[in-house]
């Protein structure tokens, strides 16, 4: 299906099923049927910066602050991997311990 063919289809009241099956077929040729896992540590909720949209904002004082070692970080990772991670991403608030 082209782009126009798509929009159209999404913009009729027609039974969607046609589409989705496309849709799959698309996802099944480019991806094929396999799971891929994705890992994410949050090593720290600890952060100097006071952004309006963030629970883990610095003026947040109802939050439970922590911060794992780089013993937890690392034994995080290796569990990760030992469960057929492919990757792991880490993330933390801008915490002044990890980045002066």
């Amino acid at each position: 299906m082209n782009r126009k063919e798509v929009l159209d289809a999404l913009r009729s009241q027609e039974d969607p099923a046609p589409l989705f099956a496309e849709a799959d077929a698309v996802r099944r040729r480019f991806m094929g049927d396999g799971v891929h896992l994705r890992g994410l540590i949050e090593f720290s909720n600890h952060c100097r910066r006071n952004c309006l949209y963030c629970g883990i904002r610095a003026a947040n004082a109802k939050l439970h602050r922590y911060r794992l070692s780089s013993e937890e970080i690392l034994a995080c990772a290796a569990e990760a991997a030992r469960l057929g991670y492919g990757s792991v991403v880490m993330q933390s608030g801008e915490d002044a311990h990890f980045t002066p």
